[in-house]
């Protein structure tokens, strides 16, 4: 990928600029400028946003003149800047503010900053530069990966799109760190290194795993370092790490009375018809299905209160060796814009706060003195493991726990965990503190009819489809072999692939990408936001061993879609019960070919799974979780603060 050069000598350092457009240009600009600090970005705009952190060009127009020094235009073509100075000066931008100049190609060595010398072909083909640049790092950084920062932005560059060459770049790293006598700590570095741009799996995550016991750091590094792992690799826990919920309970006692955290907690009332509901994040609130069952707890008399969590796990006093930059600002101000997005799906009786105090200890405290001020009848945690002051909560106000990933596993505090179906629960989770019931997660309305015409499919063909923005690292070759052989023998079987675009493993399989199965049977539709839609052209929803999907199981589930799913995928098999899932992985392709033979067995099994759900009401739920409450806070008595490990 061509990289270019920041005009630095045309822009002032310290300046406040507008980054206008997202592509090649305005990508590699905006890594130079958040790996240098040389100026602030204001905003990143563009027509199209591609990237989380790219806004539309049209909140130009709500920017005060003298919030920014300049909007730099990010383009290559001449002609495409003059057009867009155009646009910006209707905006009422002043024309001596916009600047555009020709981008300059440069090559990784022309990099600016303080950081390791290495490059990409170091890495890949020169282990003695390897060991000299951790050398270097560990004496510059004391062990800090932004001493990399500039080969890890080169190997974004590069890899973007480019599964195979991830994975090269990962087995090629993991096969050195195996044969060389390397120190726990410069093991760990590359396998983070990894981490960060993207390029661990499975081998490297049980290396990471394994030398992450091992490093010798404090509560709070580890704690961060156990939810960064359970972040990634929480669809496939068991295999790369045992017990992590349990360590996970211990690291937030320690780290709690680490922080020794103030606040002032109210007296409980136990008639109060209030109810705090603490989310990770505004992302969880769009995607649209928890209106309903807020709304049935409005409309029962409680006062809902909604709050985000959300901070950044590298930020706060150096607990974790990390370089703060203006990205702290940047997420803080997309969270707030998050914030005014949600609140237009929710009834306006809603009440909502967050926090933009960027240290952890410090924002933490305010989470707890804001719930105080509330000081509700209950706390809905949906938060899974990231908040640290629930050991402080905990003493004062009733909590029910709801894990949205990982059903029967939690590692905060909590008095009652809602644990989905005949799932199992696991340790520090106790059996008087479960809640069995089902998550209402409604689906939205179709925004449009979908047809099949639109696929190339025909009427009569067996459409199956499977949704995630992981499937290649979820979907193994095996198992896309056993599906494909199955197409391969039956042509009216036809496999949509949602969310992602390739995977990694075909770059070698050219019998399979040449073949007419593969060309006229499967598709990669990459990202869908109307699945609804798509749904209603579909007869399977194939659900592989991950322990993910389980929102879009649920929604395939409403709209009377079979599925096909393995016992040991737990998300899916909680939702839909196991009498309705196959045994293993390998018994998916015989159950796809036995409904795709059988009409009346795939319509029994469409409505199998539409009457389950319809079952599924929001009311249903909330009565559940009311009694529950109820009989929570009626018992609940506020307890003094416990120091020793272990579940309470």
């Amino acid at each position: 990928m061509i990289n270019y050069l920041f005009p630095f000598s045309l822009v002032e350092k310290n300046s406040r600029i507008i980054l206008y457009a997202s592509g090649t240009v305005g990508q590699a600009y905006y890594t130079q400028l958040t790996l240098t600090g040389y100026v602030t970005i204001v905003s990143w705009v563009d027509k199209n946003p591609n990237r989380a952190e790219v806004v539309p060009r049209t909140t130009l127009k709500n920017h005060d003149e003298a919030s920014y020094d300049l909007v730099l235009l990010a383009v290559l073509n001449d002609y495409t800047a003059s057009e867009i100075k155009k646009e910006l000066l209707s905006f009422g931008i002043i024309k001596d503010k916009i600047i555009h100049v020709k981008p300059i190609i440069y090559t990784s060595s022309d990099f600016m900053g303080f950081h390791s010398s290495l490059t990409f072909s170091d890495l890949v083909n020169c282990e003695e530069k390897i060991n000299t640049a951790l050398d270097e790092c560990f004496y510059y950084t004391g062990g800090d990966v932004d001493f990399f920062y500039k080969l890890m932005n080169e190997i974004i560059f590069i890899t973007q799109g480019d599964d195979a060459l991830k994975k090269a770049i990962h087995d090629s790293i993991v096969r050195y760190i195996t044969k060389s006598d390397l120190s726990v700590r410069k093991a760990f570095l590359l396998l983070k290194m990894l981490y960060v741009v993207g390029c661990l799996y499975a081998d490297g995550m049980k290396l990471y795993v394994s030398n992450a016991r091992l490093l010798d750091i404090g509560a709070i590094q580890r704690y961060w370092l156990l939810l960064d792992i359970e972040r990634v690799w929480f669809f496939n826990m068991n295999a790369v790490y045992n017990n992590l919920s349990n360590d996970i309970h211990k690291l937030v006692t320690k780290v709690a009375c680490d922080f020794n955290l103030k606040w002032n907690p109210k007296c409980y009332d136990h008639s109060s018809k209030k109810i705090c509901i603490m989310f990770y994040s505004f992302r969880e609130l769009q995607r649209g299905v928890h209106e309903s069952w807020i709304s049935d707890f409005i409309n029962r008399g409680y006062e809902i209160h909604i709050l985000d969590i959300e901070y950044n796990l590298y930020d706060g006093n150096g607990y974790f060796p990390r370089i703060i930059t203006e990205d702290i600002e940047l997420q803080i101000r997309r969270n707030m814009e998050k914030l005014e997005m949600v609140k237009n799906s929710f009834p306006d009786e809603v009440l909502f706060y967050c926090t933009n105090i960027r240290d952890v200890k410090e924002r933490q405290e305010r989470i707890l003195n804001i719930i105080a001020e509330i000081n509700p009848l209950c706390v809905f945690d949906f938060c899974e493991n990231h908040f640290v002051a629930s050991y402080y909560m905990f003493q004062n106000y009733p909590i029910i726990k709801f894990p949205l990933k990982r059903s029967g596993f939690s590692s905060t505090f909590f008095h009652k965990v809602l644990v989905l179906g005949d799932d199992d629960f696991h340790p520090p989770i106790t059996q008087e503190q479960v809640i069995k019931s089902f998550y209402c997660f409604e689906i939205k309305k179709s925004l449009r009819t979908f047809t099949r015409a639109e696929y190339n499919l025909n009427e009569d063909d067996i459409v199956c489809i499977t949704v995630g923005n992981r499937l290649n690292m979820e979907i193994t070759e095996d198992f896309f072999v056993s599906m494909f052989n199955l197409m391969n023998e039956h042509k009216k079987i036809k496999w949509l692939i949602v969310g992602v675009k390739w995977f990694s493993f075909l770059e070698t399989r050219v019998d399979i990408r040449t073949s007419k199965t593969f060309e006229n049977s499967i598709q990669f539709i990459g990202y869908e936001s109307d699945l609804a839609g798509l749904y209603q052209i579909c007869d399977i929803y194939i659900n592989p061993l991950r322990s993910g999907g389980g929102t879009t199981v649920v929604w395939a589930a409403s709209i009377g879609l079979a599925i096909v799913t393995p016992k040991e995928a737990s998300d899916a098999c909680s939702h839909i019960g196991k009498v309705n899932c196959v045994e293993t992985e390998s018994d998916i392709a015989p159950k796809i070919k036995a409904l795709a033979l059988d009409e009346q067995l795939l319509n029994e099994q469409k409505n199998i799974m539409k009457e389950l759900m319809a079952q599924r009401t929001a009311s249903r739920f909330v009565d559940t979780i009311e009694s529950e409450m109820l009989r929570l806070a009626e018992g609940f008595t506020v307890q003094p603060l416990r120091n020793e490990m272990g579940a309470l």
